[in-house]
């Protein structure tokens, strides 16, 4: 009986684990948003007394976050290296960027009507 030589298969190099790609980034800036909607919620922070602080610094979060997303690629396409961003990424990106939009909208009281039964104010003709 002989025996075949080992014909196997070269491994293919696996990616590092320590490596920050942008579907980890965006991955972090969901928990990061999520982290900051929780905490105004239960006053977790010291700022949470001040109306409007944890909002900004989520607006923040995710301003930086696209930022640094424009300048990978645009550091990708001088380098010629490749940069990839996944569908699954972007819709992560998206909701991240809709729930952090949503939320002034969602702290803001809605007009009360006034006495008179309309919310517009009354132009008076002299």
């Amino acid at each position: 009986m002989s025996q075949q030589p080992n014909t196997a298969q070269p491994l293919k190099p696996r990616r590092r684990w320590s490596r920050l790609s942008s579907d980890r980034f965006v991955v972090g800036l969901l928990l990061c948003v999520c982290l900051l909607w929780l905490a105004e919620r239960r006053e977790w922070f010291g700022f949470n007394h001040h109306k409007g602080w944890t909002v900004l610094a989520a607006v923040a979060v995710v301003g930086v976050a696209a930022l640094i997303l424009l300048l990978s690629w645009i550091v990708s396409l001088i380098s010629d290296s490749r940069f990839q961003f996944g569908i699954r990424s972007l819709l992560a990106f998206c909701l991240a960027i809709s729930i952090v939009a949503s939320w002034p909208a969602v702290e803001c009281p809605l007009p009360t009507p006034n006495a008179a039964g309309s919310s517009s104010p009354q132009i008076s003709a002299r």
